[in-house]
């Protein structure tokens, strides 16, 4: 691998990434709030195998940055920097046994990029009040929700049991991983896997939607198939149940109830 490889990747890599994440090939903060997955693998990446505790992933990180797509509202406040989005980015992928190359790690065998950011629909009245609005950038939040393995045809099965509805805003992050020997000179950029995490925007700021994406989202990085929504982490919990006790009555309580629980005396 080339020393010169890192300032190639901030030259071309940003406009590279920011189309392929999101190609599909073909009150946030609180725990119950939903967030769709939709995590595939490329055909260069088809005999990609995820990374193990031992047999880690190195990587070269590389960063779109913050992208705000669709239509523009008013009031929405601005997206968080790289600064407070690349740490939990590196933690997540460390969870998966991805580890960030250094001058004391083997060579990176993947780049990979991240962005975040929100979409709105963006909607064109056609005049007619008994049409609704045309969704101009519909395919780009489509694009966002489905994997290469989801039939999008209109009313199938996919489209009713596994696409959220799109009529609202999203916020996301997408992360795909690339193989590094692809950006060597000569050589074709080769995406091997994209994880594109989303939740409707409507109830929670990005900054805040960004560490549930990845709470919850974490775990199908590098993975294969089709979208899935998250409203809860399983946690585990434990009961204990003691021993088994008798409680007799204490006099004056035959009744059930003692001189201070006694009912109210009638109105006169």
């Amino acid at each position: 691998m080339k020393k010169t490889l890192p300032l190639l990747l901030a030259r071309i890599v940003p406009p590279l990434c920011a189309a392929a994440l999101l190609s599909s090939c073909g009150t946030f903060g609180n725990y119950g709030s939903e967030v769709t997955v939709a995590a595939d693998r490329t055909k260069a990446g088809a005999k990609f195998a995820p990374p193990t505790a031992e047999k880690p992933a190195y990587y070269y990180l590389v960063s779109v940055g913050a992208l705000e797509l669709g239509a523009v509202y008013a009031g929405e406040q601005k997206p968080p920097e790289n600064s407070e989005v690349e740490p939990r980015i590196v933690q997540a992928l460390a969870k998966q046994h991805y580890i960030r190359a250094t001058a004391a790690t083997p060579p990176p065998s993947l780049v990979i990029a991240y962005a975040w950011g929100s979409i709105n629909p963006d909607t064109l009245d056609t005049g007619d009040p008994e049409q609704p609005p045309a969704q101009l950038n519909r395919g780009q939040m489509l694009a966002l929700v489905t994997t290469n393995k989801t039939d999008t045809t209109p009313n199938s099965i996919d489209m009713t049991l596994n696409v959220p509805d799109l009529s609202d805003g999203r916020h996301f992050l997408l992360i795909g991983a690339y193989d590094a020997k692809s950006f060597e000179p000569g050589k074709k950029r080769a995406i091997l896997w994209r994880a594109k995490l989303s939740t409707p925007n409507s109830s929670t700021t990005l900054a805040a939607a960004i560490p549930s994406l990845l709470d919850k989202g974490g775990d199908f990085l590098g993975q294969d198939g089709l979208p899935a929504t998250i409203y809860e982490k399983i946690r585990k919990g434990t009961v204990t149940i003691g021993d088994a006790e008798v409680v007799e009555d204490k006099p004056g309580d035959a009744s059930g109830q003692s001189k201070n629980n006694s009912p109210p005396a009638k109105p006169e």
